[in-house]
């Protein structure tokens, strides 16, 4: 049988990583992309056989639409989409600049319809599909400066809310995941002091691995998951 074709948006570090590790070891066809961590990229691909990155700035529409283009001419259609691209610039709200709140919104949520939107076609044709979508607990509970990273992942949640009922029908299932405190970028951009005070919260007294979140995105991305949808799932040690 032909090998499902995952698509990871950010995968060569942190979470996005551990995704694209763990559906290639599992034989899954695994495209990603990557903005300017070529190295990372090329070390997946030399790594894995299955795995093929593309360079691709989200905020340049024309250069998304361009590797849309060239992954489906290549692949014919994505089976799975998982939109785990994110980006975070934590500024109190009364000092956010307009290009603070437009770059953040723009990467973690209009990213959500630029990666989604010409990948479902397929999916509703072969009447089988997966969208899994990395929200954040920063979308349940809030966080001091991160109103713009706040909203885009709380939209996140609305749009799979949403366009799961569209396609519960035709087959394709759409579900979000709210990690907590995860070992990457984001946690440890975080000052010691705040750091500790974090963990502490945690009733499990500990920060996640990304390896963790990549095991429910691959729970969720097969046959067994097949009556999960609309779902907002939370990895996050207890804290929420």
């Amino acid at each position: 049988m032909k090998k499902k074709v995952v698509f990871v948006s950010g995968g060569d570090k942190g979470i996005g990583l551990a995704i694209v590790e763990k559906m290639a070891e599992n034989d899954y066809q695994v495209i990603s992309t990557y903005n300017v961590n070529k190295k990372g990229a090329k070390l997946l691909e030399n790594k894995y056989q299955n795995v093929e990155f593309f360079q691709c700035n989200v905020l340049n529409y024309i250069r998304v639409k361009n590797v849309i283009r060239t992954i489906l001419k290549k692949y014919k259609n994505v089976d799975i989409v998982v939109n785990n691209l994110g980006a975070f610039k934590d500024q109190s709200f009364v000092k956010m600049t307009k290009n603070n709140w437009d770059n953040i919104i723009d990467i973690n949520l209009k990213s959500l319809y630029y990666f989604t939107h010409d990948f479902l076609n397929g999916m509703i044709k072969n009447n089988w599909g997966r969208i899994i979508n990395i929200s954040s607990i920063a979308a349940q509970q809030g966080g001091f400066g991160k109103t713009n990273y706040s909203a885009a992942k709380s939209g996140m949640i609305g749009f799979t809310k949403s366009l799961s009922l569209e396609v519960a029908s035709k087959g394709v299932t759409v579900n979000a995941i709210a990690p907590g405190a995860i070992d990457a970028d984001m946690f440890w951009a975080i000052p010691e002091k705040y750091r500790k005070q974090i963990v502490e919260a945690i009733p499990m007294k500990r920060i996640g691995q990304p390896q963790e979140v990549a095991e429910l995105v691959y729970f969720l991305s097969g046959d067994n998951a097949a009556f999960i949808t609309g779902q907002m799932l939370s990895i996050n040690g207890g804290a929420y």
